[in-house]
């Protein structure tokens, strides 16, 4: 039988009460140690239909202690409450942090559910730890209290002087805001700021429960640009919760240096909106007369509006809305914590600079490269196709690197399929380029230039077209899988990493014009003659060629005797059969079997190991 065992945690007297944050920790070590042990004595009941989560556990921390309820499957209801014990204090003991608290408490917690119709049951529910009374509701304070309570506040240490509210005691009356406004809208800012810790490590407890809880019911967290809902996660939330946490710390001290990234200025303008709704939603002033003060105070406290262009991105399903936003936040939601000069020192030290796959490529520059596809390839940096269907590639191969989550699926894929999806996304690549140039007027006579004259230089739109096309999870794939079924959970990094690297071509236009970011692009495509797309795929697929059709060839080297043997994974082909074979590995090598892929890729795997 299932017992709810109630555990009730208390610290030291002599101990300082905990603060908010030092909740949030004791919460997360009694959980998380109280789960392993849990898990490691079988207590789970893995594999049952009443199989118990992490998210069963019952863990509520206060400034002195904790109350935990541990739902238990035991013998007996002693049994239960002897295990429960024994679990929670090898917790304690073993953490550094919490070794000196003490259990006040420790039994079953009657529920109605366990009783049935019994004739106590009257009895026991009426017990006080069955039924756990609502809350009084606090009645509404009084407007002249709250003007009172928003005034006092505004006398708290502030990085914002009356001034930044546009209060200028030298103006002419009605040239600027008045000093009564200007102290009730710095006190509603600070009161805010007090209350927004406690928000956020409620949305942050939600979110870290549950990955369906409701963003749009949460306190901090609701208020985020809806666009981008569906990415706000638990590893999100950890990020979040220390940037508005260090935020409103920030709004108590004296000394104001503007946010330091998107997060920071989205956690400052969240307390601000929230300050300006409250006076009006108490109606302490007019829309009229505090308006202009936060107006001013927002002049004052942000150096760009970034932050604001978040709020009017699509809520279109099929795009994620990290392309709008290419040119001011490149590396998707990660960019948001960017730490800048002054960020916090947890972002700098897991952040830093982020390199990308085209970094080797951009260190030649748009002549270098120019003359890279010249020498090396024999091809005329000129030809407007000859560049973006090598950019093409080169784009690929930056968005479906190995550390993507579309390369390290959660669902089972050989790498001869995976080799495939690939192949296919250089050809469709290559074809959303030229399709692009056709709706300008240009050709496969055009020149670089004449895109450059056609288009205007400005490379975002279609790039931003070109991610979300990339990216849709709804979109198929000749290995039977769906872009989203490929990235799995980690479809929004994936989508990060996307945007990450086209908007550094965004930003090499950006610095040398469009000729320098396609030419990058082109000349990271063309640095390995071994990709499908590339002028030298079809001389590797005569190299390879032979091996696909004898297993015995001298090239299989130490892959002859794997797996029982190469023969046993080569297909029989009959007669002129490999003739289609390979004309097909030369055109359209993602319409091969998955068997052929398969050796193909090993092949060519061998070959480039032999190489070097």
């Amino acid at each position: 039988m299932r017992y709810p065992v109630e555990v009730r945690l208390s610290q030291p007297q002599a101990r300082p009460r905990m603060d908010s944050l030092q909740q949030v920790g004791a919460e997360s070590l009694l959980r998380l140690n109280l789960w392993q042990l849990m898990t490691t004595e079988g207590l789970t009941g893995k594999g049952t239909e009443a199989e118990l989560h992490i998210t069963d556990l019952h863990v509520c921390t206060k400034p002195g202690g904790a109350h935990v309820i541990v739902p238990l499957d035991a013998i007996n209801l002693a049994e239960a409450e002897r295990a429960t014990a024994t679990m929670v204090r090898h917790t304690l003991d073993s953490s550094v942090l919490l070794a000196d608290w003490r259990i006040a408490h420790c039994g079953v917690k009657l529920d109605e559910s366990l009783l049935g119709d019994t004739p106590e049951r009257a009895e026991c529910a009426t017990s006080p730890l069955s039924v756990e009374p609502a809350p009084p509701e606090r009645p509404p304070t009084p407007p002249d209290v709250m003007r009172e309570r928003l005034l006092l506040a505004s006398l708290r240490p502030s990085p914002f002087p009356l001034r930044a509210f546009g209060y200028d005691p030298e103006a002419a009356p009605g040239d600027s805001t008045d000093e009564l406004t200007a102290r009730l809208a710095a006190g509603a800012v600070q009161d805010i700021a007090f209350r927004a810790t406690r928000h956020v490590l409620r949305d942050h407890r939600s979110l870290s429960l549950s990955r369906l809880a409701d963003i749009d019911e949460m306190g901090v967290y609701g208020l985020l640009p809806p666009a981008y809902r569906r990415r706000y996660d638990a590893s999100f939330s950890n990020w979040m919760l220390i940037t508005v946490v260090d935020m409103a710390a920030r709004l108590g001290r004296p000394g104001w240096t503007p946010p330091a990234n998107i997060a920071e200025a989205l956690a400052l303008h969240i307390i601000i909106t929230t300050a300006e709704r409250k006076i009006l939603h108490e109606k302490l002033a007019a829309e009229a007369r505090i308006a202009p003060a936060f107006v001013a105070l927002r002049a004052y406290a942000f150096d760009n509006d970034h932050h604001e262009r978040l709020y009017t991105a699509s809520e279109d399903a099929g795009l994620d809305p990290v392309f709008e936003h290419m040119d001011f936040a490149p590396g998707g939601l990660v960019s948001w914590f960017a730490p800048g000069k002054h960020g916090h020192p947890y972002f700098i030290a897991q952040l830093g600079d982020r390199p990308t796959v085209f970094d080797e490529a951009a260190a030649l520059g748009a002549d270098d490269a120019a003359a890279q596809l010249r020498a090396e390839l024999g091809l005329d940096p000129q030809n407007l196709f000859t560049v973006t269907d090598l950019a093409a590639v080169g784009i690929v191969e930056g968005t479906w690197q190995a550390t993507s989550p579309a390369v390290q699926p959660e669902v089972p894929i050989s790498k001869g399929d995976l080799w495939r999806v690939l192949c296919y996304h250089r050809h469709s690549a290559q074809r959303w380029f030229r399709s692009w140039c056709a709706k300008l007027g240009l050709d496969e006579n055009s020149t670089i230039d004449d895109l450059a004259d056609a288009h205007g230089g400005d490379l975002r739109e279609p790039l931003q077209a070109f991610g979300g096309w990339l990216t849709d999870p709804t979109r198929s794939l000749p290995s039977g899988h769906t872009v989203g079924q490929l990235a799995g959970t980690q479809h929004g990094v994936f989508c990060d990493i996307v945007a990450h690297n086209l908007s550094t071509i965004v930003e090499y236009n950006k610095a040398g014009g469009l000729r320098q970011g396609l030419l990058i692009a082109a000349a990271r495509g063309g640095l390995s003659s071994t990709r499908y797309g590339t002028p030298g795929w079809p001389s590797t697929v005569e190299l390879v060629a032979p091996m696909l059709t004898e297993p015995n060839h001298p090239d299989w080297g130490p892959h002859a005797a794997a797996h029982g043997g190469i023969a046993a994974l080569l297909p029989v082909y009959a007669g002129d059969e490999f003739s289609e074979v390979r004309d097909t590995l030369t055109a359209k090598p993602w319409r091969v079997d998955s068997a052929t892929a398969d050796c193909v890729v090993t092949a060519l795997l061998t070959k480039l190991t032999a190489s070097h």
